[in-house]
């Protein structure tokens, strides 16, 4: 197991048991469903957590977003000995999909929307920057419900959570390109669609399998909805280990719109989000904790 996924995995591991783990092998498909249906064991959601887990952290095409590139293995890194852009990292981002007074964001799965804040900072490209702005789990309001949705029984967390270092915890949300398309094809990103189907009381339900009739999507993207959740701490090599970490550079955004990076930063956590055909109510959850912020 190389170093890229000891990094990821290690919470993830001590969840599913190690044995489990090692048993699997690596591969960039993301599972349609659990095995061994109508009855799964713990071990088959095990394993399914485990291959979902692998597959959004497979890179992607050279160039290209949220495509895995069958020719790389999970891990790979640039001459810089950075991690190679993963699938779940160049997924759709809800600013490429929630735009402002409801508008239609672009259809191209390829693209993401540019950040006005950082126009002009030394080596941001529109194109492919990753960039980090939120740094609550509860704003802005319109994002609340997909971002952290109430747990019953217990409160929800609000504000910003800031590090040892005196740094804001930075949030990120993105979904699979089977989601992307749910969203286009009902023209659920403007809220009027969204209020005018409840009141229909015919609200198509998210992807479950990637095939459904509206879905026209590539071999690669047949599976249903998955959204991915992460948390990010910016990194100082000068007292962090960074070898501990899943690291990016970002360009950060902070609360008062101005724009500042590339830094680097330290994964802290993700939740990948899973609906299938036997998961219509309660969803999936693989997810990575740390505990080092």
């Amino acid at each position: 197991m190389n170093k890229l996924i000891s990094r990821l995995a290690f919470a993830l591991v001590c969840v599913l048991g190690l044995s489990a783990a090692r048993a699997q092998s690596l591969s960039p498909a993301m599972p349609i469903d659990v095995s061994g249906l109508p009855r799964p064991t713990a071990a088959d959601w095990n394993t399914f957590a485990w291959q979902s887990f692998v597959a959004a952290n497979w890179p992607t095409v050279q160039g290209a977003r949220g495509i895995p590139d069958p020719n790389q293995k999970i891990g790979a890194t640039d001459p810089a000995h950075m991690p190679l852009p993963v699938v779940w990292m160049t997924s759709k981002g809800i600013k490429d999909v929630f735009l402002l007074k409801g508008a239609a964001p672009d259809s191209n799965w390829q693209t993401q929307f540019p950040v006005a804040a950082c126009q002009g900072i030394p080596g941001y490209d529109a194109a492919t920057s990753y960039v980090l702005g939120m740094v609550s789990k509860t704003s802005p309001v319109a994002y609340t419900s997909i971002n952290q949705a109430p747990f019953p029984g217990s409160s929800q967390v609000v504000g910003p959570v800031i590090d040892q270092q005196s740094n804001y915890v930075r949030y990120d949300i993105r979904m699979s390109e089977s989601e992307f398309d749910y969203f286009l094809n009902f023209k659920f990103y403007n809220a009027a669609n969204q209020i005018a189907a409840v009141k229909t009381g015919k609200v198509e339900p998210p992807p479950r399998l990637g095939t459904e009739p509206y879905l026209k999507l590539p071999s690669y993207a047949r599976y249903g909805t998955v959204e991915y959740k992460a948390s990010w701490r910016v990194l100082n090599p000068q007292t962090d280990i960074v070898s501990r970490y899943f690291t990016a550079n970002a360009f950060i955004v902070d609360p008062d719109g101005k724009c500042a990076g590339p830094k680097l930063m330290g994964l802290t956590g993700l939740h990948i989000l899973r609906l299938t055909a036997s998961t219509p109510e309660t969803w999936v959850w693989p997810r990575l904790n740390r505990s080092t912020i």
